[in-house]
C-alpha cells in the first residue's frame, strides 16, 4: 500500500552537483545516473528500494568526468573521426548492465549513483532531458 502525500511544492533537481569521489583515467568515463524523487508529482511516496531499483535500471545519465585519451586511438593516440562525442555536462544514454556502479550518500539528496565505462559505451546523446534540465535549472 503506497502513502499518499500532497503533491511536491518545490521543484525536484534529478541531477545534483555531487562528486563522485573518483577520477578517470584512460578512455573511461564517470556518469551520473538520473536521481528518481522520494515522492512523485502525485504525491505518493515512494520506497527506498522502489528508488533505488528504478535508479540502477535507468539509462538516462550526465557525464561529470571524462578520462585524458578519451575519443583517441589507443594505438596512435590520434583524435578519433567525429569526436569528441560528447562533453563533460552533456545528457547521454548508457548501457544498463555491465557498468561499475557506486554509492555516493549525501545529506540533501540521499545516495547518487555513478558509473564508470569506457568512452564507446555512450549510446546516444539525450536532448529531451537536457532541454528539460536547462529550462527548470540554468541560470537565467
Amino acid at each position: 500500500m503506497a502513502l499518499i502525500l500532497p503533491a511536491q511544492p518545490v521543484a525536484f533537481n534529478a541531477w545534483p552537483d555531487v562528486n563522485p569521489g573518483q577520477k578517470p583515467i584512460r578512455s573511461w568515463v564517470i556518469c551520473q545516473k538520473k536521481l528518481v524523487p522520494r515522492v512523485s508529482k502525485g504525491g505518493i511516496v515512494y520506497s527506498d528500494q522502489t528508488r533505488e531499483d528504478e535508479m540502477f535500471g535507468m539509462t538516462g545519465a550526465r557525464v561529470v568526468a571524462i578520462g585524458p585519451l578519451a575519443f583517441k586511438d589507443a594505438n596512435t593516440g590520434a583524435e578519433l573521426p567525429g569526436a569528441p562525442w560528447y562533453k563533460v555536462g552533456d545528457f547521454v544514454r548508457i548501457p544498463v548492465t555491465g557498468l561499475r556502479q557506486w554509492k555516493v550518500k549525501t545529506e540533501d539528496h540521499g545516495e547518487v549513483i555513478f558509473v564508470l565505462m569506457q568512452d564507446v559505451h555512450v549510446q546516444a546523446m539525450d536532448l529531451v532531458e537536457e532541454a528539460e534540465y536547462l529550462e527548470k535549472w540554468a541560470p537565467k
